[in-house]
């Protein structure tokens, strides 16, 4: 979670298998990481610096701001891998007898995506597929996310009735079901009803799939973030304290081109209701090695007013330079594209300060893309056989970029950060300020 490398997968059938989350390591969610440490140092207690390998947080989040390349022989390297995920993950913990989980979790939540409790659900299903497991997914948790306040009352009332059967069941005698819920979330039509759907599995809410493709091609470098991935950070949109912050879906006004990404325009000429992680599969060509490749997918409205940032997700890419292939999964959403849309997708290397900037320099050339929606109903119609492929336009021009070194070079300024956060603050004040 605190450094995804593309590998995580909610088990789609069209989307690659669960792979080792470890290897490579992952791109560090580097704005987090720097506030966290910034917030623990202020106002809790850290295990001095050498003293407890398990406990040596100042030793390795210094380690991992300083940036890639992470080789797995590094020995702080190493020790954060055994130490963050065999000693202090769930993940690696088989389930011992059954208690009954409801785990309530954001599907928008940029801190913890909704990778992270389906993929421990799998876990357990696979260690016990019968194993009294229910889990709901909306629009709440850490900034960005909209805390909808009829989907808290909602899931607080099914986690009462929950609690009640186990612990009073006098009070409430039926058994909750153990299933998967979800909302569809609001962002560009904030005003609309709360929609909630549930299903016996999780891959039961997205049984029909829509693809989109295009050869077109475009360039995009690690040598600065653009203008997207500024008004996107969680922290300096969202969480400080800073003119222009605000809370829910990240909206700029109007859309507009980022220069810095390959970017893909798809028509939506029926809505598409997303339920899934999207999987995108991107052919390209890069100059150096250790790429941190994101994509970013938006809603655009017809007249391209505004656009809605839906979910993302990034990929380090073990090889390079030369060509590769990044097939990978987004984080999981729900989401309606309305029919006159425009369905956005950008591929950047550089994605900070959420994602954080590679040290190496290096020019991606992306060949191609497609695109998979998993989608919780078909297209404009009754339930046919769950496929439809619809057309690509060509991508947007984009500039090419030089190549040239990231301008903040090191990330483990925290002072840096914090300069960038207030920028970044400014930026979106000035150019798409929108207060759901």
């Amino acid at each position: 979670m605190l450094a995804p490398n593309g590998r995580t997968s909610d088990g789609w059938e069209h989307a690659p298998p669960h792979g080792d989350v470890t290897s490579p390591i992952g791109v560090p969610i580097e704005s987090t990481l720097a506030a966290l440490l910034a917030a623990g140092n202020a106002s809790g207690h850290f295990a001095p610096p050498g003293v407890d390998p398990e406990s040596d947080i100042i030793t390795d989040a210094t380690r991992v701001l300083a940036g890639n390349p992470f080789p797995p022989e590094d020995p702080i390297v190493a020790r954060a891998v055994r130490v963050y995920r065999d000693l202090k993950s769930p993940i690696t913990t088989a389930p011992q007898g059954r208690v009954p989980v409801f785990w309530v979790h954001g599907l928008t939540d940029p801190l913890f995506p909704a990778f992270e409790p389906l993929t421990v659900m799998n876990t357990v299903h696979e260690v016990d597929p019968a194993y009294p497991f229910k889990l709901f997914l909306g629009d709440f948790g850490h900034d960005y996310t909209g805390q909808r306040a009829d989907e808290w009352e909602l899931a607080i009332t099914q986690m009462n009735d929950f609690l009640d059967h186990f612990l009073r069941p006098d009070r409430s005698p039926q058994t909750p079901a153990f299933d998967v819920g979800a909302t569809v979330t609001r962002c560009l039509d904030h005003d609309a009803p709360m929609r909630f759907v549930s299903a016996d599995r999780w891959h039961d809410l997205h049984p029909h799939h829509v693809t989109f493709t295009s050869d077109e091609g475009g360039q995009t470098s690690t040598a600065a973030p653009g203008p997207a991935a500024l008004a996107t950070d969680p922290i300096s949109t969202a969480t400080l304290p800073l003119p222009g912050s605000y809370p829910g879906c990240r909206i700029m006004e109007p859309s507009e081109p980022d220069p810095t990404a390959v970017t893909y325009e798809f028509e939506v000429t029926e809505d598409l209701v997303l339920m899934g992680g999207p999987v995108v599969d991107i052919a390209f060509t890069t100059s150096g090695p250790d790429v941190p490749l994101s994509v970013r997918l938006w809603d655009v409205e017809e007249d391209g007013a505004a656009q809605g940032l839906v979910t993302r997700f990034t990929y380090r890419v073990a090889e390079g330079p030369g060509e590769g292939r990044a097939h990978f999964q987004l984080a999981p959403q729900g989401y309606r594209f309305p029919a006159g849309h425009r369905i956005k997708v950008e591929v950047v290397a550089n994605d900070a300060p959420y994602y954080q900037a590679s040290n190496i320099p290096a020019v991606v050339d992306v060949h191609g893309l497609e695109l998979a929606l998993p989608l919780l109903e078909p297209p404009g119609g009754p339930p046919g056989d769950g496929t439809t492929d619809l057309p690509a336009p060509a991508p947007d021009d984009t500039p090419s970029l030089p190549a040239t070194g990231p301008p903040f070079g090191s990330a483990g300024s925290l002072l840096g950060l914090l300069a960038l956060a207030a920028a970044t603050s400014v930026w979106r004040r000035s150019n798409c300020p929108r207060a759901p």
